[in-house]
């Protein structure tokens, strides 16, 4: 079974507002001391699988480190500059020139599966420049392949950077550019790494390192990422996203050193950081601390660095997990080596939206996964599961649950649920994104309350999830089952998180564990009238007088309000009070009336002491005086 290592690194600082199940954490996988070139001939480094990798410019060879051994590849082969980088392949790309223009010009590509180079000439792009260029960032896309890689490449004294596109080994000019201008000049040592693996893309981050900061171009300017921490003027820095959120890598504390940095740019708060190293002295001829980043999955990254003449290393750098057991799209739902992950959003709080089927109402919440799916991989889960104080306990939805560390399942019903994991304050949150009408009401032929209809349906805005809209809806007695013994003009209805049929046999067990109604069987709907005694019931029906209605639906607050429209679908606004109508162009007056005056919501008269009862009118707000008494309508 999977083993998790909690491994105390001297050097290394988390920062997390919580540690209920980890915080983010930033752990020393190796480090190695020996063997590299010295800080004038090796100046900057990339990793790519477990390894670093280095230019010995004045042996032109590739020196590569993985923690246990030391290589040399391309020995007198590789380029004659000092920047190295990597493609989303691995393939290395090496700067071949030193130390002036030409280090822009000409770059040799190692491709890691055939260990075969070959040297690459460009032409810059109309607007950018050659000069002195140290440093390099990594590549978005394969090289060597035919959908080819962008490289981002700019020189010492310049404003303007070149998108660099390689293709099967040659250069592309033709989807090669210039970048839009950046709003200062760079140094030799300032970096570009895409915020994609796309080769089509233009999104970059640029790390200016004599201001420190990193920029990125929001498409009509560039824009600096908020400096947070004790930034430091060594030079590199690299970007990853993770579970869809930008974390920046770069040099911080005293300068020169080897300390660096992760920042949440969501937050713009360091979240892990790594103190300068005892006995790494500060070296301002070769201010070197390069840094890279390789994605492993949507929680976890590799940091790589290589401090010239110093050390190579290789760190991880883990994001909080959670996972939801028993929704897996394929397979036994139940099982222990797999779930979906839950997206982090800070601190120990996770959030989620899943669809769950007949069958599988279940949910499990779980900070890690087994390697097995056997005996053991189960108790190795099970210690690590999260859920409420009952075994298969029904969640009531859209309310905060308290949760715990169990291993109890948590039954939700059929539906697409929101779902919010708290371990700040140990509470879950789930609520329902889609909510049907079931019932006499329904609007297709032949579909008196049947479960796997879809006629009528809401979802909630992300924004405030468990609140549902449905307007206009039609609930009249039409498709009465015959010799049902019904009001005639009633109609009977109820909400369902989720439509559900089992081959041509409704599964009215899972309809009704996803059914919300009153909890007194029937409750009367009355037009404009919050009602507020219903939830999660089993059995049990609105009720509501025949016609078409705006119904807005709050599962937080467990309260439905009905608000009668006319036959046209408008909302009767003041109608009640002032006999008042608004439809469709036009306010009619309903009733006895004296007299009418209609004002805009300028004040100007559309009618004064009027007789007529109906007014062809444009859309917007008006003020109608009936008989002296004055009603706001809206004409839709």
């Amino acid at each position: 079974m999977k083993k998790i290592k909690h491994i105390l690194v001297c050097g290394l600082a988390v920062v997390a507002s919580a540690v209920a199940v980890q915080a983010q954490t930033l752990t020393q996988d190796w480090k190695v001391t020996t063997g590299l070139p010295s800080a004038a001939e090796g100046r900057a480094g990339v990793g790519f699988e477990g390894k670093v990798y280095t230019n010995f410019k004045a042996n032109k060879s590739i020196v590569s480190f993985d923690g246990s051994k030391t290589e040399t590849l391309l020995a007198g082969k590789s380029g004659s500059g000092v920047g190295i980088s990597r493609d989303s392949k691995g393939n290395l790309i090496i700067v071949n020139g030193w130390a002036a223009a030409g280090s822009m010009k000409s770059f040799v590509l190692y491709n890691v599966a055939t260990k075969e180079s070959k040297t690459v000439n460009v032409t810059l792009p109309d607007g950018v420049t050659a000069a002195r260029m140290d440093f390099i960032g990594r590549a978005a896309g394969d090289v060597f392949s035919e959908e080819g890689a962008a490289l981002f490449i700019i020189g010492s004294g310049q404003s303007v950077a070149a998108k660099i596109f390689i293709a099967k080994g040659e250069y592309v000019a033709a989807k090669s550019k210039a970048l839009p201008k950046l709003p200062f000049t760079v140094d030799n040592m300032t970096i570009i790494q895409p915020l994609t693996e796309s080769p089509e893309s233009d999104d970059v981050a640029v790390r200016y390192r004599s201001n420190r900061d990193f920029y990125h171009y929001d498409g009509s300017k560039w824009v600096a990422y908020k400096r947070v921490g004790t930034v430091g003027t060594g030079g590199g820095g690299d970007v990853v996203t993770l579970n869809g959120r930008l974390f920046t890598i770069e040099q911080a504390g005293t300068d020169y050193r080897d300390g660096f940095q992760i920042v949440d740019r969501k937050t713009n708060t360091v979240v892990a950081a790594h103190e300068p190293t005892a006995g790494v002295v500060s070296n301002n001829s070769y201010p070197y601390t390069l840094l890279s980043v390789e994605k492993i999955d949507e929680y976890t990254a590799r940091v790589y660095q290589y401090h010239g003449g110093a050390f190579a290393a290789q760190y991880t750098f883990s994001l909080p997990k959670m996972y939801i057991l028993g929704q897996n799209e394929v397979g036994d739902a139940w099982n222990p080596t797999s779930g979906i992950a839950m997206t982090w959003e800070s601190g120990n709080v996770w959030s989620a939206t899943v669809t769950t089927a007949p069958g599988r109402e279940n949910l499990g919440f779980v900070s890690v996964l087994a390697e097995n799916n056997d005996e053991g991989g189960w108790t190795y889960v099970n210690g690590n599961r999260w859920g409420l104080g009952e075994a298969n306990q029904e969640g009531a939805l859209a309310e905060k649950l308290t949760v715990s560390k169990n291993s109890n399942s948590i039954n939700v019903g059929v539906g697409t649920f929101f779902i919010r994991m708290n371990l700040d304050d140990n509470t879950l949150y789930i609520a329902p994104t889609k909510l049907y009408v079931i019932g006499t009401s329904n609007k297709a032929e032949g579909h008196h309350w049947a479960s796997d209809d879809d006629s009528y349906m809401a979802e909630s805005n992300p924004e405030t999830p468990g609140v549902f809209t449905f307007d206009p809806i039609d609930l009249k007695v039409e498709n009465k089952a015959v010799g049902e013994e019904a009001e005639e003009d009633l109609a009977y209805f109820a909400f369902v998180t989720g439509i559900t049929i089992t081959d041509t046999e409704v599964d009215w067990g899972s309809v009704n564990n996803s059914r919300w109604c009153p909890d007194n069987k029937d409750g009367e709907l009355t037009d404009n009238t919050d009602f507020t005694d219903f939830g999660k019931y089993y059995d049990g029906a609105f009720m509501i007088k025949n016609g078409a209605y705006k119904l807005t639906v709050d599962l937080n607050t467990k309260t439905v309000k009905a608000v009668y429209l006319t036959s046209s679908g408008v909302e009767q606004v003041g109608a009640e009070a002032a006999g008042v109508i608004a439809a469709d162009g036009q306010i009619r007056i309903v009733g006895d009336a004296a007299t009418v005056s209609v004002y805009n919501a300028a004040g100007q008269a559309v009618a004064i002491n009027s007789a007529e009862r109906t007014f062809a009118v444009a859309r917007g707000m008006y003020v109608v005086v009936v008989d002296g008494k004055a009603t706001k309508v809206v004409v839709r």
